[in-house]
């Protein structure tokens, strides 16, 4: 984060309040913090003034502004000396992923250490952008797993069949006509750790479980599947073990099918 940002984020801030806490636990901005100046802000560093001093003289200054910086995490409610001043002011956050959040416009802090675990996926300042016109600010972990699986499939829509069909037709458009090959596309999954992802939405959108999961036997049985479906009376013997497992998500299987097969694509 550039020193300009962090004087234009903080300044936005006392816009609306006049303390900021900023808790800068892994010493990132310590040499920021040295040669920090915004008009009419009193710099305290809660590490070497005491508590009940800073809280004295936030109460004989209420008209001043205070950033108060602290190289300690923020404490416990419960041990909070200065709780009464935290709960009427705002906290500044500068470290990558809190910065990452506020871009993707998310409003979930706890989904920090969910961004670190996709830091493979982003690297790549492209697939951030397009992530951004996906991302919804109550977006959870799983959401934001669908929406980057979207982006590196291009699907026109962050939802599996929209995937599926972009994974299927690379198979085509690749040049592959292998069934058994992996299109660029899954290349681009299995390298940003999002398999686990993919499989999980998989088996609840269709109750596919494998030991091994891949594309070509899940594709198998979806049209198995679909085909059984359409037969009057259970399906042959030799197809069944074919047959997703749960009916009431074999279901979506034919739905699947049946919208693949009307797309004029």
């Amino acid at each position: 984060m550039s020193n300009q940002r962090i004087f234009d984020s903080l300044s936005t801030l006392f816009s609306n309040t006049s303390v900021v806490f900023w808790h800068d636990v892994d010493s990132e901005f310590t040499a920021v913090i040295d040669g920090f100046q915004i008009d009419g802000v009193n710099l305290v560093r809660m590490d070497s003034c005491p508590a009940l001093q800073v809280k004295l003289n936030i109460e004989n200054g209420r008209n001043q502004r205070w950033l108060l910086y602290s190289n300690q995490a923020e404490p416990e409610p419960t041990k909070d000396w200065l709780l009464d001043v935290r709960l009427r002011s705002k906290t500044f956050r500068a470290d990558s992923m809190s910065i990452l959040l506020e871009d993707l416009g998310l409003a979930t802090l706890g989904l920090r250490q969910h961004l670190k675990d996709r830091a493979k996926f982003l690297r790549a300042k492209d697939r951030v952008d397009r992530l951004k016109r996906l991302v919804l600010p109550g977006d959870t972990a799983p959401d934001l797993d669908r929406k980057m699986l979207a982006v590196l499939t291009r699907a026109d829509q962050p939802e599996l069949f929209a995937m599926l069909q972009r994974l299927y037709g690379a198979m085509v458009t690749d040049g592959i006509a292998d069934l058994s090959a992996q299109p660029k596309a899954w290349l681009d999954i299995v390298a940003n750790d999002l398999t686990p992802a993919f499989w999980s939405m998989v088996q609840m959108q269709l109750g596919y479980v494998d030991a091994e999961p891949n594309l070509r036997d899940l594709l198998l049985r979806i049209l198995v599947t679909d085909f059984c479906r359409g037969l009057l009376g259970d399906a042959p013997r030799q197809l069944a073990h074919f047959v997703l497992p749960d009916r009431t998500l074999a279901a979506n299987a034919s739905v699947f099918v049946a919208r693949w097969r009307s797309d004029i694509a």
